[in-house]
């Protein structure tokens, strides 16, 4: 599970696991992540209609990974004195 599948599942989105080898990989953390197959995923996707925002020209400047590594690091930095 190391390898980070970078396929997108549908407009941007990724699985659970990549995003979360993709924190990990961020955040530099060592342990092990194990997933419990045996519970769902209770949280329902949430998708937006974002074909306004296409129409009047806006597009994200900031990708997921992009934006994870931006907040930890602002946190990382933010947090030095612990």
């Amino acid at each position: 599970m190391e390898n980070l599948n970078t396929k997108k599942i549908s407009n941007n989105l990724l699985s659970k696991g990549d995003r979360t080898i993709m924190a990990k990989k961020i955040t530099g953390f060592q342990g092990d992540i194990k997933f419990d197959n045996s519970i769902p995923n209770v949280t329902p996707r949430k998708i937006l209609d974002g074909s306004l925002l296409k129409q009047i020209g806006w597009v994200s400047k900031t990708d997921f990974k992009n934006g994870i590594e931006s907040l930890y690091s602002w946190y990382s930095d933010s947090n030095d004195d612990t």
